[in-house]
């Protein structure tokens, strides 16, 4: 008869430590592909938000429209309305107690260069809006105005279709959205 002493044998314990580190193995992978998965929806969220707040910017500010202008130069560079790139809005300027200054206005532009798509205010001189240069969004893929009328410049709603689109290491995901902006001025 062998006598034993407590404990684990040499081939216990190589079998203990092998399923230990398999259980490690398999927690890590559970923790990557929960981080990468999680990445790629948080960026993929961002792009659809910054779709949809990119469409209220654009409501509010023609909602508060004079009229699609059909360019402005603001700081030497010239702004052309057109139907994918460019928006140009006149918005009646205003004093510091939100009267309207008359036959003066203020120019809104929504200008998509590559992915980046920016807000440019420019106030009239006697205007009291702030000059604003802010950019709304960096994943816009496509941006297309259509107008209720032929002539931009005679149209009284446009609607706004944005593609924005969020790239991971699992993929690229796409957003479109398509809103309707009213000129009530």
């Amino acid at each position: 008869m062998i006598n034993r002493t407590a404990g684990y044998t040499l081939v216990e314990t190589v079998i203990i430590v092998g399923l230990v580190a398999m259980l490690f193995l398999a927690l890590f992978t559970l923790f990557v592909t929960a981080s990468r998965t999680f990445s790629h929806e948080q960026r993929a969220a961002g792009a659809a938000y910054e779709a949809r707040t990119t469409i209220r910017e654009i409501q509010i500010m023609a909602r508060a429209a004079h009229s699609v202008v059909d360019s402005v130069v603001i700081n030497t560079t010239t702004y052309t309305t057109d139907m994918n790139s460019t928006l140009v809005l006149a918005l009646p300027a205003i004093n510091t107690l939100y009267d309207v200054i008359p036959s003066a206005y203020d120019h809104v532009v929504f200008s998509l260069s590559g992915s980046e798509l920016t807000k440019i205010v420019s106030p009239h001189a006697a205007s009291a809006r702030a000059p604003i240069d802010k950019t709304l969004s960096k994943l816009v893929a496509d941006l297309t105005f259509a107008y209720d009328s032929p002539t931009p410049s005679d149209a009284r709603s446009i609607d706004v279709t944005i593609i924005t689109e969020a790239s991971t290491q699992l993929g690229t995901k796409s957003y479109t959205l398509v809103g309707r902006a009213h000129m009530r001025n």
